[in-house]
């Protein structure tokens, strides 16, 4: 905890729900917070009629710099990549450098608001009570009075309500500010545990309190997953309360506070002294999942994207779930099918493949992409893209199967197994043709969308071509010519262009979709493109890496080896091997189908020889390149920072 230099607190607080003239209800939350020398404004807008919160996270000039090493709950990768950004002395969007003095000011007889939000500009008064209440690092003043305007499209609207005023020795702590009627309860994390006091009874605090969270909400943003329901208990108190979040998606997003945060408006029911009572609340508590690896925290992104899936795909289907995956002219076209039966031949076998979820990483890099050209949080085009994505893919692992025979997918029987070669074929194909009626639906402008499709043909294309130099792979008397010289460049560039047209290309269309429909630039569309094309190329090599180290529980663990495909480790092998190793391996590998045994002894050459370490060399240099040119085009915000995370995690984590 930051010690006090003088009689300034850390945090100075308000709380504040708000009625309009016209009926509408608001819950505002601003705070001011002092680090070392700098000076942070964080407010939230919440406007219950529209389900829509609004932030908006100010800094001084001072902030980068007092940021720097104190976000310590953020993961090792961001925090790399945000000192990136604060080492320049910038602020990543949304988040902005302005001066603060004037957004929260203390008069002495009440503090006066003046908060600009995109949609909203506020003007407060409020008036401190007459009650104040100690604690030991804050004091906490409740039942306060406010006045003023919320101006929204030139319209002032007279607000009035009520605040909480708190000013404490502590920023970014678990917290809850509930207010009932007469009586008004403040429960906040006091190191390990929760404590409580309630206004009615300042006097005493209660530490036998729970704030136990019954739901929970996955952030469209940062993919982090916070609580949206919550059973308070304090039973010396006699309290017991339900906290539902008036709407889920208020997140603070923000990059200032020291780990990912979640702080809004609350309805209230429950239970205290033994009469009912209700209320509303501001409820602010760090994520559930803050202490989440990289790989836990990417896998909340295939969760959000099957959500996103079944809400296209549902079972069991219904017409209008038919007129979604045919469009408009479903009348038309189906006048006479019997529903269950374009179920059972059509969706069932692709949501068998999607149930079983992937990595998700292309949808993804499409979001992030989106948000990193200032796309907005609107949840029916990050659903789109999440789903566009993975259809699509999964369409291609399904015809590949096919192609190869393969048995399993993702831990199941392959469609082809299970439904047979002619379904199989038929669900693949619909999966490249159904998420343009999904697209359909947003109100993209005829260029936008003209360049979605044709970047889209242009990928099937080139992914075909990929596909079938992957199928046909190099022949025995290419690999007998490297054995025999152990030149593997030739075979190692062509190699590289199979990735990227298989890999790459994908990956840089879909990003290049999510900027579109966010409305980029071409220059930023161009950058991401490329860079997504590096990530692609650099992630395949490294998958190939994990292939033969193996992903804990993947049943195709060294299905390259066995197969005898040739793959980048094994190349970076054969170019440093003399020619006695490099036959043996050879000859290892070709008879390693039928002598499973020897797959431990010729993963452990390939890996002393350092071709995983040459592998990571390779794509960390291919990505850190692509990176460095694309950067300064894409303007320093939250998004970036993921994408630049993403970037370290591809190379450093996989591995």
């Amino acid at each position: 905890m930051s010690q006090r230099t003088d009689d300034e607190p850390i945090l100075l607080a308000a709380h504040v729900h708000l009625t309009l003239a016209d009926g509408r209800a608001f819950t505002l939350s601003a705070s001011r917070v002092r680090i070392e020398d700098a000076y942070l404004v964080r407010s939230t807008l919440a406007d219950v009629a529209s389900s829509r919160c609004e932030t908006v996270v100010l800094g001084d000039s001072n902030a980068p710099a007092a940021l720097r090493g104190r976000l310590d709950r953020r993961h090792a990768l961001v925090r790399r990549a945000l000192d990136e950004v604060l080492a320049a002395g910038h602020l990543p969007y949304p988040d902005a450098i302005a001066d603060t003095a004037d957004v929260i000011r203390d008069l002495g007889k009440h503090i006066e608001l003046r908060l600009m939000f995109p949609s909203f500009r506020c003007d407060l008064a409020i008036a401190p009570a007459n009650q104040l209440i100690v604690g030991k690092t804050s004091r906490w003043t409740p039942h306060c009075s406010v006045t003023g305007t919320i101006v929204e499209n030139g319209v002032a609207h007279a607000a009035l309500g009520t605040a909480t005023l708190l000013d404490d020795d502590q920023a970014d702590v678990d917290r809850a500010i509930i207010q009932l009627d007469d009586t008004e309860i403040h429960v906040w994390r006091d190191g390990e545990r929760l404590s409580a006091l309630v206004s009615s009874n300042a006097s005493q605090k209660y530490d036998d309190v729970t704030l136990t969270p019954l739901s929970k909400w996955t952030s469209i943003y940062t993919f982090h997953d916070f609580g949206d329901v919550w059973h308070l208990r304090i039973p010396s108190a006699q309290i017991e309360l339900e906290l539902r979040a008036t709407f889920s998606d208020q997140e603070l997003v923000t990059m200032t506070t020291t780990e990912p945060r979640w702080q809004g408006r609350c309805d209230v029911e429950g239970a205290m002294a033994g009469r009912f009572v209700k209320g509303v609340a501001y409820l602010e508590h760090a994520a559930l999942d803050v202490t989440a690896s990289m790989s836990e925290l990417f896998a909340a992104v295939p969760r959000e994207t099957l959500r996103a899936l079944h809400k296209e795909l549902p079972l069991p289907l219904t017409s209008e779930n038919v007129r979604g995956l045919v469009g408009p002219n479903f009348e038309r076209y189906l006048r006479d099918v019997d529903l269950a039966e374009v179920q059972r031949v059509v969706v069932e076998p692709i949501r068998e493949i999607l149930d079983r979820k992937g990595k998700a990483w292309r949808s993804y890099a499409a979001v992030m992409c989106y948000y990193a050209t200032r796309g907005e949080r609107q949840r029916d085009v990050v659903d789109l893209l999440l789903a566009l994505a993975e259809i699509i893919h999964v369409g291609s692992l399904i015809v590949d199967d096919v192609q190869d025979a393969s048995p399993t997918r993702r831990g199941g029987p392959s469609t082809h197994a299970a439904h047979g070669v002619p379904l199989a074929i038929n669900a693949g194909n619909f999966c490249y043709f159904v998420w343009q009626a999904w697209l359909e639906r947003l109100e993209l402008s005829p260029t936008a969308k003209l360049r979605i499709y044709e970047l889209y043909f242009e990928l099937m294309r080139v992914a075909h071509l990929g596909q079938a130099l992957d199928i046909q792979g190099f022949t025995p008397a290419m690999a007998d010519e490297i054995i025999a010289s152990g030149n593997v460049d030739l075979l190692a560039r062509q190699l590289m262009n199979v990735y990227v047209l298989k890999t790459g290309a994908p990956a840089s269309v879909f990003a290049q979709m999510g900027a579109i429909v966010a409305g980029g630039s071409d220059a930023q569309q161009r950058a991401i493109a490329d860079l997504f094309e590096a990530l692609g190329n650099s992630f395949q090599i490294m998958d190939d890496v994990q292939n033969l180290k193996g992903f804990i529980g993947d049943p195709k663990h060294c299905e390259d080896l066995i197969g005898a495909k040739v793959t980048m480790p094994l190349l970076e092998a054969l170019r440093v091997l003399d020619l006695p190793r490099r036959r043996d391996l050879w000859d290892r590998i070709k008879r390693c189908a039928e002598e499973p045994s020897l797959v431990p002894a010729i993963v452990e050459t390939i890996d002393q020889s350092g071709a995983f370490t040459a592998c990571r060399d390779h794509a960390q240099k291919t990505l850190e390149a692509a990176w460095q040119a694309a950067a300064p085009v894409l303007e320093d915000s939250i998004a970036k920072i993921m994408l630049r995370s993403f970037c370290f995690y591809v190379v450093e984590s996989l591995g």
